[in-house]
């Protein structure tokens, strides 16, 4: 309610007209010159929004330039360092898992994943072989691959083929992709 009695004194003051104080009476534009009053205050309006709205992604952008430049700096101070526990994990005894290689350290650990690969669908292709095998048990009601069980059903032949398990056919190429996953070595800190 206080902007709209600064409204309206600043409207009276402007127009040499004095502001009632009955709070019941109500600004109306009725009159070209209140209308022209009320379109440079939004235009005013709309102005400052767009400087403040200007200097905040000023900020954003700086802020997020030296967020990358402390991401170059952290990676430059370290690489040498990464590179060197490279070369000396491959010299310890390490703990290994069907998914890694992993040597604990008091404030930390040095972990090899190991390459992995990941089946990846092309839902319509994949949809449109299981509605044509019948194996629509394998179908969500909106006719897409219910892909979490169609996974579970799927390996790779040595000739790079797919093999549907539970049928022992092969998946027409394009259905389903395999993406292989390089090693990857992190060092972890507690």
């Amino acid at each position: 309610m206080d902007e709209y009695l600064e409204l309206m004194e600043e409207f009276a003051s402007e127009f040499g007209e004095a502001q009632a104080e009955d709070e019941a009476q109500r600004f109306v534009i009725d009159s070209d010159a209140k209308a022209e009053w009320a379109i440079r205050r939004i235009a005013e309006e709309e102005s400052e929004r767009d400087r403040l709205m200007a200097v905040c992604q000023n900020e954003i952008d700086r802020y997020t330039e030296r967020k990358e430049a402390y991401a170059k700096r952290c990676e430059g101070h370290t690489a040498n360092l990464r590179a060197m526990l490279l070369l000396y994990f491959g010299t310890v005894p390490v703990k290994e898992t069907k998914t890694q290689q992993k040597y604990e350290l008091p404030s930390g650990s040095l972990v090899m994943k190991k390459a992995s690969s990941d089946f990846k669908a092309d839902n319509d292709k994949l949809r449109d072989w299981l509605a044509g095998s019948g194996l629509t048990d394998y179908l969500k009601t909106e006719v897409s691959p219910k892909w979490a069980q169609v996974k579970k059903q799927l390996s790779a032949s040595k000739d790079g083929s797919i093999v549907f398990g539970e049928t022992g056919e092969i998946i027409p190429e394009g259905c389903v992709t395999i993406e292989e996953k390089p090693p990857k070595f992190e060092v972890k800190t507690k």
